[in-house]
């Protein structure tokens, strides 16, 4: 034996398996298909989601491990193809739902696939299911509702006060939008003096929800007499925002009344039952405030002509009652005179001698106090005539009537209240003057602001 050689011989250590990129991507994709092998239901939050010009839909379904925004668990990117998209929509729109938008809560059909060329896992989605997501949207919509009434504040818009004439406007929409335009248009018009003020604010997706209650806290701030927020119609999840916890409870919250014009067809929203009051449609809302204008100014005519006409019967009773009692005083006068005057006859018949001088010198006073309370009497009487006669022109002189016979006018919007300022003037607004002899239309062409030394000029043709 070779004392030399060993006696023993070292293990060889095991050949570790080595990979190709390829060799491993198929390992992962053939755990996949053997772990899922066939579609399952999934359900997650939307987020990320975007369009392709192509038609195909790309997001992400995600997990949340809290209520904060970057608290997510667990995301998977997710893809719904252009030749799956159609039938979807069509799902979804039979179930009165709109199009998928971040913030949803959906529960989908998929398949699991991994791309490998890129080494990325995605979920093609192949079937959504509507009923799910309506059912947690009634079930969270709910909830809402009770902790605002839990809490006291579900009412507490709608027992706020609304002025009678709410012509200062806060308006809460998208910018450029029809909602927009409509609300606008209705209130110019009406013809009356509005003084609207606009902030403008996401409608629709999880990110409006910061801004309408952005908006909402300014408007409240500048005081106006009325918030509206208004946007055009939409699905249910389409105005899934206006369910939205934090939203509703802005709106009930809100020291201005808040009037909603937020397009549905059915059921309102958790906003609509807090506001102090909601409309249909962004036109509708406009309309009412239209309406308890014109109310009001029709109750203020109302009670302007009211006035003037007790004021006129006052002073033609007064009149007649003041021609009367000269006539009627004097004749009381001459009666009672000639009374005592038959009884001193009497009197002087019956009474001896000595006597009669005593009631001769009385007659002589009684006659001397007639002619001295008559003259009085006349007296008063022209002074209180005088005082009515200077009332009565002074009310004349103030007749709308007389100062139009003097070549004064009266400038009304047509249709509307009384013209006093050109900053309420729009170009080419038609307007009505008024003068002694009938009434003139004509429309604005341009307006001036007064200078130091002049007045200030409305041109119109």
């Amino acid at each position: 034996m070779n004392r030399d050689s060993p006696t023993t011989s070292a293990a060889a250590p095991p050949k570790e398996t080595t990979f190709t990129v390829s060799e491993l991507a198929g390992r992962i994709r053939g755990a996949l298909e053997g772990a899922i092998p066939s579609p399952v239901w999934v359900t997650g939050e939307v987020a990320n989601l975007t369009r392709s010009n192509a038609g195909h839909t790309y997001l992400d379904l995600m997990e949340r491990a809290g209520e904060e925004p970057g608290d997510v668990q667990t995301l998977l990117h997710a893809v719904i193809w252009a030749s799956r998209r159609r039938d979807i929509n069509r799902a979804l729109s039979s179930a009165k739902w709109g199009r998928v938008s971040d913030g949803d809560e959906i529960r989908v059909k998929v398949g699991v696939d991994f791309y490998r060329p890129q080494g990325k896992l995605t979920l093609q989605i192949r079937e959504v299911d509507p009923d799910y997501t309506l059912t947690r949207w009634k079930n969270r919509r709910e909830q809402v509702v009770a902790a605002l009434r839990t809490e006291g504040i579900f009412e507490h818009n709608q027992r706020l006060s609304l002025s009678a004439a709410p012509h200062r406007v806060g308006l809460i929409t998208s910018e450029g939008s029809m909602a927009q335009a409509d609300f606008l248009a209705t209130l110019s018009e009406s013809g009356l003096g509005w003084r609207v003020e606009f902030h403008h604010s996401g409608v629709q997706g999880d990110a409006a929800r910061a801004s309408l209650i952005e908006a909402l806290g300014r408007l409240s701030k500048a005081e106006p007499d009325v918030i509206c927020i208004v946007r055009g119609g939409g699905s249910t999840t389409d105005l899934a925002v206006f369910d939205h916890e934090e939203v509703a409870r802005a709106v009930a919250r809100c020291e201005v009344p808040v009037m909603t014009g937020i397009g549905h067809e059915l059921d309102l929203t958790v906003s609509d039952l807090v506001a102090h009051r909601s409309e249909k449609t962004p036109t509708a809302c406009a309309s009412w405030l239209v309406t308890r204008n014109r109310l009001y100014l029709r109750r203020v005519d109302g009670v302007g002509r009211s006035l003037a006409e007790t004021a006129r019967s006052l002073v033609l009773h007064h009149r007649r009652r003041l021609d009367r009692s000269p006539a009627d005083l004097s004749a009381a006068v001459d009666g009672t005179v000639a009374r005592f005057r038959q009884r001193l006859h009497r009197s002087g018949q019956l009474l001896p001698a000595q006597v009669r001088p005593i009631l001769t010198r009385a007659g002589g006073t009684l006659h001397s106090r007639h002619a001295s309370l008559a003259r009085e009497t006349g007296l008063g009487l022209r002074r209180e005539r005088t005082r009515i006669d200077t009332a009565v022109r002074v009310a004349e002189a103030y007749d709308p009537r007389r100062n139009l016979a003097k070549g004064w006018s009266i400038t009304r919007h047509v249709g509307g209240g009384v013209i006093s300022s050109v900053s309420g003037l729009g170009r080419d607004e038609a307007i009505e003057t008024q003068l002694s002899d009938g009434t003139v239309i004509s429309r604005v062409t341009d307006t001036a602001q007064p200078s130091p030394k002049a007045e200030g000029v409305t041109s119109h043709e």
